[in-house]
């Protein structure tokens, strides 16, 4: 355990709403529609969080609590620095399964699991000896998977070469439900409805074992209230944070030396100022990029609350859309093997104060592992 650390549970006391980077405009019969994401991004969960801390100070203080909110800018928490946004079921953490893990069918007609590994070296537009992801196993019509979420357990295997169980997954169905939901605007001088208002709004609603958990580091105060409740996203759906300095972190630290061959799982949204090629390197991780899979990118921006306009008066202003590797991305690297990281420390990227860009080590094979 360490003291240092705050832990902040977040509880959905209803349905939550979490947009993605797009615009919600009702005059544009293409962008009335907001679409929720899960988990939230990094900057909802940390701006949830300080305006606690600053609830239970009584007063903003800068020394404690930074002077910034755009997630892009370096130091603007000063002293605070954040965790990845953890998805909770039953205590434990929960992440997407990493995309080098495919599901798929033998020649029996019998599912069964495959890691990728990176290939033989071949000529292509990518350039000379460029080594693209292989299965281990020859399944058929192997593909991500996409409806299951894969529990701390069931990572420590992965990390391990080794090829989860089935008691390993937590259906997606378990953890959260979308909700569509139909609203329409009103004219605020005649109290009606206006024409051409209908709008579509998609709300999460977590499951009763879920819950969302993130660590602070940085906040010297005495610990807060136990429990505070605290909007969280848009329309001000209301959240419970719950404090707790004396609790054991969900993601310990491994303390192992890097292997020769190794792969980097994203599980926080990883912004680079560049995408790497093969034969490059990625800040934080040592040696350099031999493969990678990668998911759909994401586009995170967000809302700086104390930019100023042209008059000078802080009215705030949207954040530039960035484009970021989504978690379950995996990076296949090779060192040295000299190298000796905690694995729950490893960050790169952009906003890494933030909570973006953690990553955990594990070990590629040519062979699945056991």
């Amino acid at each position: 355990m360490n003291s240092d650390i705050l832990h902040v549970g977040v509880q959905a006391l209803d349905t939550l709403m979490l947009r993605d980077g797009r615009p919600f405009n009702q005059s544009d019969p293409g962008a009335s529609r907001a679409t929720s994401v899960f988990p939230p991004f990094p900057p909802t969960l940390v701006g949830a969080v300080r305006a606690a801390l600053w609830a239970e100070l009584g007063k903003w203080v800068p020394e404690r609590l930074g002077d910034g909110t755009d997630w892009q800018v370096e130091g603007t928490l000063g002293p605070l620095s954040f965790g990845p946004p953890l998805v909770v079921f039953n205590g434990t953490p929960v992440f997407p399964v990493p995309l080098h893990l495919l599901e798929g069918k033998d020649q029996d007609d019998q599912p069964g699991l495959t890691f990728l590994v990176p290939g033989p070296a071949r000529d292509c537009d990518l350039g000379p000896e460029i080594r693209f992801p292989r299965r281990i196993l020859p399944l058929l019509g192997v593909k991500p998977i996409e409806d299951r979420w894969l529990t701390l357990a069931g990572m420590r295997k992965v990390q391990s070469g080794v090829i989860p169980d089935a008691a390993d997954f937590i259906a997606l169905d378990d953890l959260w439900a979308e909700e569509p939901r139909v609203g329409i605007g009103i004219e605020r001088s005649t109290r009606t409805a206006g024409d051409g208002r209908l709008y579509l709004a998609t709300h999460i609603r977590l499951g009763e074992s879920t819950s969302l958990h993130i660590e602070v580091s940085g906040f010297s105060e005495s610990e807060p209230s136990s429990k505070r409740l605290q909007p969280l996203g848009g329309e001000h759906r209301m959240a419970e944070l719950t404090f707790e300095r004396d609790a054991a972190t969900l993601l310990p630290n491994t303390g192992e030396n890097l292997p020769e061959n190794y792969c980097a799982i994203v599980i926080s949204p990883l912004v680079l100022a560049e995408l790497p090629t093969p034969g490059s390197s990625i800040p934080g991780l040592p040696g350099q990029l031999i493969s990678a899979c990668i998911g759909k990118p994401l586009r995170i921006g967000g809302w700086n609350s104390q930019a100023r306009n042209q008059a000078g008066k802080r009215r705030g202003r949207a954040l530039p859309l960035r484009e970021a590797v989504p978690p379950g991305s995996v990076f296949f690297m090779e060192c040295d093997g000299t190298e000796k990281v905690s694995d729950a420390e490893i960050t790169s990227g952009l906003g890494g104060e933030w909570g973006f860009g953690k990553i955990l080590i594990g070990r590629w094979k040519d062979e699945v592992g056991t």
